[in-house]
Order: C-alpha cells, then structure tokens, then sequence
C-alpha cells in the first residue's frame, strides 16, 4: 500500500521490541492499512495493527494482544488527525464493528481496496503481468444490503440484538438503526425486539420421567437459544423474508410469534426457524417454515430468482448485476461456449452465462440452494442450463477423469478459496479460459499462483466493491491457457 510521506514520523515511547506487552502504551503514525480494516503503524521496526486508525494519523496507542511478529492495539488518544478522516454518518460507528472505514471518504475507501488486491497478487502470488482494471464503484453506498444479519445476547437490561462490539467476538452492541441496511430491516428489528422482549428461549429442561416437556415450559439452561435475525429483502420486488438462526430447543408460541411479526410488517412474505446443531453452523443446519412463503423473489438483470432463507446470494443488488455483467464479459467475449460454474449457489451468475453461452453446468454443494436453482432455471425459461448437487472438487475430479472437456470454467468459491485437489485437477478438463471471482485477496492470489504454475497465464483482475465503508472487496480475474 501506498505510505504517506508528507507527515512526520511520530517518535514511539516504547524503547525496545522485548518491553512490549499488552497494556503497554505507545506513539504511532498509521501510514497504511491492512486486509482486515486495521491501520498500519510501526516502531523500531516492530509491526502495530491499531482498530479504527486511518493513514497519516498520530496516535497513541494501548496494545491489547501481543504476538511474536506484531502487536493488536487500540486508540486512546488521537494526537494528529489524518487527512483522510471524516465525521461518520453512523452514531454507533465509535463500538459498533459492522463496519470499519465509515469514517474515510468513499474514493479513498475505493484507492485503499484496489491498493489491497494488488498487494496480495504480488506478495502472496508473485503475480505482476497483468491488466489491472480500475476499481467498479458501487451506485449506493448506504442502505444498499439486500440481507442483513443481527445477533441475539442477553445482558443485564435485557435482550440484545445487534452486531459485535468493535475488538470483540462475544459483546453485542444494541443497533438501534443501521445505515448499510433498509428502514424495513430497521422495522424489523424494532418488531422483534418487542415480540421477544418478554421471552427468554432455550433449551427446554429434560422432564425427569423422560416425558416430552409441555408447551411453553421455561428453561432452565441459561444460554440463549436466539442466535441471529437475519432479514433479506428483494430490492426489485419489495418482498421480505425473515430467518430466526436458532440453537435446537423448545420456542413456545414460535409460530404465534411469526404471525405476529407479519402483522405488524405487512411487506414480509415468510418467517423461517433455522435450526443449527453446532456452534460453526455448517452442519446439521434445519430450515422450518413459521409462517408465510419460504422463499423470497429478487430481480437480477432481468432474471427471476427464488431465494430460499438459507441460500447464498450476492447482497448488494444494484452491485451485482456489474458483478455479473463484467464476469460474462470476461468469460464469454464471443458467446456459444459450454461453461461449467463452480459454486452457483442458486444460479444467479449461471443463469445470467445462459443468456449468451451455449451450455451451462452449474455444481453447488447445498441441496436446498440446488433446488432454488433448477426452479429459478424453470421460472426463467432456461432450458440450457442443468445443477448438479456435489462438492466442486470431487466433481471436476470426476470429470477430469471421464475426459469430459468445457470451454470456460467459472470459480466462486467461499472465502476460504479452492482445495488444491481443484487446482490440479480444472486444467485436465482443458478450459481454455478461467474466470474466478473472490472476495479474498489473499486465498485468490495463492490459488491464481497454482493455476498459472499449470498452464495458465493471469491477464486480467477487476475488482468490484460490493461492500461499502468495509474492507471487504470482491475481485474478478481472467486465466488463459498458455499451451
């Protein structure tokens, strides 16, 4: 990342690497930021992540974990502002952590991000031939989510429901109104407040004759069985769908409950329960319906899309679709080629590739978002399209060894990026073109490295912000095959 020059170096007051321990205070001037929203600061050559710190700013910092190669801090002291600061809309951006340069001007955001995945395509990859195309802003940068995602806690004044205190992975911060999501997700939340108020869920007590409990037997446990409120909106269609993320346990009345929150928010077509059996959530997930429809419908470039409540989908509407728009024009310059999409989640990138390729597979691992799929595949009218529910891994190793050839291959994996296994195996299918789209820098440019060590040449990277007033950047790059 680019450093700041014209401001002097702040002396530090620590006087040794060894001294430093947590608690300890130091001077810093932040001269960069880091993949994860943190400003950079150094002294003596020891390497400082500062929380909500901005380049070319002087401050005095606390350290609040020390590791071997660099220390995580906080400010408790601003001694020099940066010129890059601005007053923040948000009135919960000083402890809330949902996001983290709300306090930085857009187009400085926007430099910062590109900054980023350049960073990480030469460090982390060792790429440097490439076109970089500059950054696609994003049309709305507040209220411009389509889903958003608040945690349940329960302290001492009661239920809680917001999102993690900045530096914490436990305390929640009551949100009263927040300014990347819609008033009716603001609605919602107020709704549900008020509907649970008065309830404490949890795992119901085990009857000491082994009898099931009754109805609205209290718990006894004392966690809290409420996880997440999670609202999705269609932007184009006005339909809300609400997701209650629960632990298993008794909720009694949960189906008076759902009705009760449509009748005070008429525009929300379902209530789901998702019921999760472990503390990741990545498996043993259950879907019950309350009330109302169990998807909800958006419009994306002209497509249909059902959206089931726990299915990915892209949650920056108007951003999509250039997201979608730039991926084909990559992958797709003269139309008619057989693609395979890997990762499709319910088709939203698939079905818009059938709108110009000849054939197109799209493989997701989750049967319910399969299911979206081949329905919004009907829905549309697509008939040159077909969803296969496995792991893109195992799948392309299949098909790499039935020989079975596609023209372009798209990659939109999770933030994680592929297993290695894919990485050998995508080039045996023989695609002439790669296009993969990430929301990591870190894990694109390693798995961009392994494909060009295998016959592939990098010739473009467009980046995409798809998450305003946050670290997070989407990026596209396109491989060509070298022989």
């Amino acid at each position: 990342m680019r450093s700041h020059p014209e401001t002097p170096r702040v002396r530090t007051t620590v006087p040794s690497l060894l001294s430093f321990n947590e608690g300890d205070l130091a001077d810093l001037e932040i001269t960069d930021l880091a993949y994860g929203g943190a400003g950079i600061g150094r002294a003596r050559g020891f390497v400082f992540l500062v929380r909500r710190a901005l380049p070319g700013e002087a401050v005095r910092v606390r350290i609040v974990s020390r590791k071997p190669n660099y220390a995580e801090a906080e400010v408790v002291e601003r001694l020099r502002p940066s010129p890059l600061a601005l007053r923040p809309r948000c009135l919960s951006f000083a402890e809330c952590g949902g996001c983290q340069w709300m306090n930085m001007a857009y187009e400085h955001q926007l430099d910062v991000k590109e900054g980023l995945v350049v960073e990480a395509l030469e460090r982390v990859g060792g790429l440097g031939e490439f076109a970089l195309h500059r950054i696609l802003r994003s049309p709305e940068i507040y209220h411009y989510r389509n889903k958003l995602e608040l945690a349940f806690s329960e302290g001492p004044e009661g239920l809680t429901l917001g999102f993690h205190r900045v530096g914490s992975d436990k305390e929640i911060v009551d949100i009263p109104t927040c300014l990347i999501g819609t008033e009716r997700m603001d609605e919602i939340a107020r709704s549900a407040r008020s509907l649970l108020a008065d309830k404490r869920y949890g795992p119901a007590p085990e009857p000491e004759d082994g009898r099931q409990a009754p109805p609205g037997t209290r718990e006894r446990d004392p966690r809290l069985l409420l996880k997440h409120l999670v609202v999705r909106e269609g932007r184009r269609t006005g339909e809300v769908l609400v997701n209650l993320v629960t632990t298993p346990g008794h909720m009694p009345e949960e189906r008076e409950l759902a009705r009760a929150l449509m009748e005070r928010c008429p525009y929300v077509v379902g209530v789901v329960r998702t019921i999760v059996h472990n503390e990741r959530g990545s498996q043993g997930k259950q879907d019950r319906l309350l009330a109302g429809r169990e998807r909800v419908r958006e419009l994306l470039c002209g497509i249909r899309y059902d959206i089931a409540a726990s299915a990915f989908f892209q949650v920056n509407t108007e951003q999509a679709e250039t997201l979608y728009t730039r991926t084909r024009e990559l992958a797709l310059p003269r139309g008619r080629e057989s693609v395979l999409d890997l990762y499709c989640g319910v088709g939203g990138l698939t079905l818009f590739l059938a709108t110009r390729a000849r054939r197109v597979t799209g493989v997701e691992s989750s049967p319910e978002a399969v299911r979206c799929a081949g329905a919004n595949a009907s829905l549309n009218g697509v008939t040159n399209v077909r969803f296969v529910q496995a792991e893109a891994r195992r799948f392309v190793r299949r098909l790499a060894a039935t020989k079975k050839n596609y023209d372009v291959v798209t990659i939109n994996p999770p933030r994680s990026g592929v297993h290695e296994d894919m990485i050998d195996s995508i080039p045996e299918i023989g695609p002439r073109r790669i296009v993969y789209v990430s929301c990591n820098p870190a894990t694109l440019a390693r798995d961009l490295s392994g494909l060009c060590s295998r016959g592939y040449c990098l010739t473009d990277v467009q980046p995409v912000d798809m998450f305003p007033h946050s670290f997070h950047v989407e990026t596209i790059a396109r491989l060509e095959r070298t022989n």
